[in-house]
């Protein structure tokens, strides 16, 4: 018995304290919950957006995981929480790799993984992301220009003056 208890409470911990007490999204309710999300994101209301992001936790639909997922990395890279930036956009990839966010994705990973500081991880991620056919237009120019960049800082890091 005490391992159900246990495994009872590991459940409720990872999906969060309300996603246990609301009903399932549909796939409709979910993209809805998405435009408020994105238009909240876009204002900056961080707040209202990591409610939405708990809100989404009883999605079941995969396509709407990964989608929530992206929401989430971008949220957590506003609020300068890069390391967990990086682990939201990864498990798109890992665990959702034909989602059409993929490319989006690899491109959050990799500027988290940029302001972790983590400059060739970084640009092995956004080489991924120019590469991937589903990065949009937009994503894929920025993820070029970051690893022109990258590559420069990489070959060339800034000299430091031994001198005190």
């Amino acid at each position: 018995m005490p391992t159900m208890i246990v495994a009872l409470s590991v459940s409720i911990a990872i999906a969060g304290p309300s996603a246990s007490k609301n009903k399932p999204l549909s796939s409709k309710e979910s993209a809805s919950l998405r435009e408020q999300a994105r238009s909240l994101l876009t204002a900056g209301d961080l707040e209202k957006v990591a409610k939405l992001i708990d809100r989404a936790r009883t999605v079941t639909a995969t396509t709407e995981r990964a989608a929530w997922l992206l929401i989430e990395s971008e949220c957590d890279y506003a609020r300068h929480a890069w390391a967990k930036s990086a682990l939201a956009a990864m498990q798109i990839v890992i665990l959702h790799p034909k989602s059409e966010h993929g490319g989006s994705a690899l491109y959050w990973a990799a500027r988290a993984y940029e302001q972790i500081g983590r400059p060739v991880k970084s640009a092995d991620l956004y080489r991924e992301c120019v590469d991937h056919k589903r990065t949009p237009a937009g994503l894929r120019d920025a993820a070029k220009a970051r690893l022109t960049d990258l590559t420069k800082q990489v070959e060339h890091p800034p000299r430091r003056d031994s001198k005190p």
